[in-house]
């Protein structure tokens, strides 16, 4: 599996479990996937803005009663998208 289908995967299971803001402006999943696959190939502007926008969104989770497990699996999802932002980085890719 390719680190971008991890990623993918992740954001898509993130906002399809707890009906994220993300997924509900799409009309299906399969568009919502093809716009995070292509905005992954156009850099890592767009990651930097998703991970702020997840941060946030972890920072207003916290003050809320979201359940544990999401916060959970939010810190998980940033925690992918930092990790893929790293090799990125790394790599000069």
């Amino acid at each position: 599996m390719s680190k971008k289908t991890i990623v993918l995967n992740s954001i898509l299971n993130y906002e399809t479990n707890f009906k994220g803001y993300l997924l509900r402006v799409y009309d299906n999943k399969e568009e919502f996937k093809k716009d995070i696959i292509s905005s992954l190939n156009e850099g890592e502007k767009f990651l930097t803005d998703v991970i702020s926008y997840y941060k946030n969104d972890l920072i207003s989770r916290n003050n809320t009663n979201s359940t544990i497990e999401q916060r959970k699996c939010l810190n998980d999802l940033i925690l992918t998208l930092e990790g893929y932002q790293c090799y990125l980085n790394k790599y000069n890719i």
